[in-house]
């Protein structure tokens, strides 16, 4: 693998358009297409650009070998999933994180490592199993595009942001977001009339703030 596939790897680990990678680092996104398709190849410049704005080295552009055995997890680092009365998330600021496919599986239990990435959660309605400030490892609905009954997901209503248990209700064709914290009350979304709603993934791993 080049580096200008790397660089269109990278992008896609991201999950960013071709315009939004293109902004974060001054280009064009024709130039970003450029790169991709190996037309142009990148000045020192422009890799000292995606190494500052992606927090990488410039030597993991060039490195063949990385993607066997470990994964890039996108880190959204100024959004939150609310354990609480929903969070609005607008600016975001990712940061890629490096993990071994062997740490997933013994940590996380996880056989697949596509479609993964990190946030924070805000809020005590998860308390206690997710306390504010816990780092939530988060794999993308449609991996396997189902739900499963009482586990934890990250999903959006309307702008917020919500970390809950979720619930189907067949008769009512209905989803509960539930919460751990009892003071909180259960949400309950009518699927056929709530177009805001949509589940961004399930939470398959947590880790505390130390």
């Amino acid at each position: 693998m080049n580096i200008n596939e790397n660089i269109r790897k990278l992008r896609d680990t991201l999950r960013l358009s071709q315009a939004q990678f293109a902004k974060k680092i001054d280009r064009t996104p024709s130039y970003i297409s450029q790169l991709e398709t190996g037309v142009s190849s990148p000045t020192v410049d422009v890799l000292q650009k995606i190494s500052t704005a992606f927090g990488i080295t410039i030597g993991s552009l060039f490195n063949e070998t990385e993607s066997s055995d470990m994964v890039s997890i996108p880190y959204y680092e100024s959004v939150c999933a609310s354990a609480g009365h929903g969070a609005t998330n607008d600016n975001e600021s990712i940061i890629p994180v490096t993990l071994s496919k062997d740490f997933l599986r013994d940590n996380f239990g996880l056989q697949v490592s596509k479609g993964l990435s990190i946030i924070r959660c805000s809020g005590n309605s998860m308390y206690p199993v997710l306390e504010e400030g816990t780092y939530l490892l988060i794999q993308d609905y449609m991996i396997d595009a189902s739900i499963s009954d009482g586990a934890i997901y990250v999903c959006c209503l309307g702008e917020d942001t919500y970390v809950k248990r979720l619930a189907r209700n067949p008769a009512k064709k209905s989803i509960k977001l539930i919460s751990e914290n009892k003071d909180y009350d259960i949400i309950e979304i009518m699927e056929a009339t709530e177009t805001s709603f949509r589940v961004i993934g399930k939470v398959v791993g947590s880790i505390k703030r130390i």
